[in-house]
């Protein structure tokens, strides 16, 4: 794609000089002066139009979505668990959605992991989502639909889900950089992968300071960290990934460790 937009941009230099020629007989200094002014400024307008289209373009799967703990779940909570529907006190089907001062985030990740609601591989089938739209006939939602197929509670549910559905409430994770980090890397620094004849060594010892000089960490966007996308297999990783899911336990402690503690040494 970048290559493409090149080639692009030369062919509109190409064009802009075959149409605009400053140098010919007879021509003064003034007239060469402002023909070439003139065609610098439609190379500039053309490189502008085409890194234009190219950034609003990205190829790729996303890394910024919302966020479970503080959009999503609040969300299930205020839309769900209404009195007599998915609350504390109903709890219809087993299912409480209800935040409050003594239920997190992450209890209720914890209902809807436990219900099997969500399905990663199609994630338009997830029962979270046929339920709340009432969009599967064959099993309706008794509470009628919730959250319709083209609104952006809909949408903004099913993209989490297609990124992988990860818990981002950190409230029950240890998380210290020497004490749960270090171990959590245990599956990446064997012989021949991320020991001390890799640049990114996270061996004990090594990988902090190797983290910071390969800069693969991104405290503004944790999700978004090379270190956590390498081992997701969503960015060039030859092993491929080391994790299959973002909930897994060694993959949530390195990403509350950016989260919460900011990628610190403690």
């Amino acid at each position: 794609m970048q290559r493409l937009h090149g080639l692009k941009m030369v062919f509109a230099i190409v064009l802009i000089n075959s149409l605009f020629p400053c140098f010919y007989n007879h021509a003064t200094i003034y007239n060469v002066y402002h023909c070439l002014m003139f065609r610098s400024g439609l190379v500039i307008f053309f490189m502008t139009f085409f890194i234009a289209c190219y950034i609003d373009k990205p190829t790729g799967s996303s890394t910024v979505g919302s966020s479970f703990e503080t959009d999503l779940a609040p969300l299930l909570s205020d839309n769900c668990a209404t009195s007599g529907c998915h609350d504390t006190e109903t709890g219809i089907a087993a299912l409480n959605f209800e935040i409050s001062d003594v239920r997190l985030a992450t209890d209720v990740f914890g209902v809807i992991e436990t219900a099997n609601l969500l399905d990663t591989t199609t994630p338009a089938d997830s029962l979270l989502l046929t339920q709340a739209s009432n969009s599967d006939e064959n099993d309706p939602h008794t509470g009628g639909e919730v959250f319709a197929l083209d609104s952006t509670a809909y949408e903004n549910l099913l993209a989490w889900i297609t990124d992988g559905a990860l818990n981002d409430d950190c409230s029950n994770v240890d998380h210290s950089f020497a004490t749960d980090v270090l171990p959590a890397f245990a599956s990446c620094n064997t012989v021949g992968c991320h020991d001390s004849d890799h640049s990114l060594n996270l061996l004990a010892g090594d990988a902090f300071a190797s983290i910071v000089s390969n800069d693969v960490v991104n405290t503004d966007n944790p999700i978004a960290s090379r270190l956590l996308q390498y081992s997701l297999g969503n960015e060039s990783h030859p092993p491929g990934a080391v994790f299959t899911s973002p909930n897994d336990n060694d993959f949530r402690t390195i990403f509350c460790w950016i989260k919460v503690d900011q990628a610190v040494e403690n």
